[in-house]
């Protein structure tokens, strides 16, 4: 339980019990992977400069765990400090949500969903063939017949000119039904085949992977990196660390103006063509915020781990940080 017989503020607290603890700040930042100048405001009680009271919250619950205080204590404390709960009357709290309302939902695929669609699908196949294999087997269609003599005809020479349907794998052409020898092949125009879809895209680049290890422009690396795939451009901005605003994403007109990702001194927040659309990619060395123009067709990723974007409405704001990276405690 945490005492404050002394009355000390929510970041006095917290250094006493870190030096009580022989653990410097460096430490405490290592331990709770949260940024040394972000614990060192915490401990000032200079909760301006964190960006937001979700983030205070989120910083004061990881350092209290660190200096083994207890969280609800510490948190209620820094409320009553700041004056978001009144110590008057009952206690009870204004109006609004707290961090503990948040309801986290992990990220991950929906296993379950996807095994009952396979199950729905097979079990229309089944009963699909089933029924066709019933109606084929008509009696009249089995009864033994004597082999029928098979006359080819020869088609008209102005049937080929452009009513070629298909090309068969056995040296023979097919043309309106009509079949011909191999050396007539010469009087049927090239048949191409279309090409696959997204082949027009080939010689762009494949989207790097958004982790640590990638070199942004200058040999700049971050703890934490953003990718984000969209099959167009939109309003897509980032908020770093404890910035006060948001940056909006570099995006070009279309697809084609936009230049092909390079494999290194790659621009935070520039707009790149890759086969699967436009890549953007952000890093930060504690948590970002991230606003999407539009949820449908994009891919978001923090750290290579690929996050469920579907949930949140167009223009919502997403928090990332290290707790996307990771399994609730308890689970």
């Amino acid at each position: 339980m945490t005492s404050n017989e002394n009355n000390l503020t929510p970041g006095e607290m917290l250094i006493a019990a870190r030096e009580k603890a022989s653990l410097s700040l460096e430490e405490v930042a290592e331990k709770t992977r949260i940024a040394a100048n972000m614990l060192r405001a915490i401990e000032l009680d200079e909760y301006h400069k964190v960006s937001g009271d979700l983030y205070v919250k989120s910083f004061l619950r990881s350092y209290a765990e660190a200096v083994e205080l207890d969280p609800e204590e510490l948190i209620n404390l820094y409320l009553i400090y700041t004056g978001a709960v009144s110590t008057e009357g009952d206690g009870s709290q204004p109006a609004g949500w707290d961090e503990q309302d948040v309801k986290i939902t992990k990220v991950g695929l929906p296993w379950f969903r996807i095994a009952m669609v396979v199950l729905a699908i097979a079990g229309g196949s089944f009963l699909y063939y089933w029924v066709s294999g019933l109606m084929s087997s008509d009696p009249v269609a089995e009864k033994s017949e004597p082999p029928r003599e098979i006359v080819q005809q020869q088609p008209p020479s102005t049937v080929f000119q452009d009513s070629v349907t298909t090309i068969s794998t056995t040296g023979d052409t097919l043309a309106l039904g009509w079949q011909m020898e191999k050396n007539d092949e010469k009087a049927v125009e090239d048949v191409k085949p279309a090409p696959p879809p997204g082949s027009g895209k080939l010689h762009l680049p494949q989207a790097l992977a958004g982790n640590p290890q990638m070199s942004f422009a200058g040999g700049h690396q971050w703890s934490y990196v953003v990718r984000l795939i969209s099959e167009k451009s939109g309003d897509f901005a980032i908020r770093r660390d404890a910035e006060p605003g948001f940056k909006t994403a570099d995006f070009p007109s279309n697809l084609a103006e936009a230049k092909p990702l390079p494999g290194e001194n790659v621009v935070a927040g520039r707009a790149y063509a890759v086969r699967r659309g436009f890549v953007v990619y952000w890093g930060a060395d504690d948590h970002m915020s991230l606003r999407l123009g539009h949820v449908q067709g994009v891919e978001v990723s923090f750290n290579g781990v690929v996050q469920n974007v579907s949930r949140f409405r167009d223009g919502e704001e997403i928090l990332l940080d290290s707790s996307r990276l990771a399994e609730p405690l308890g689970n």
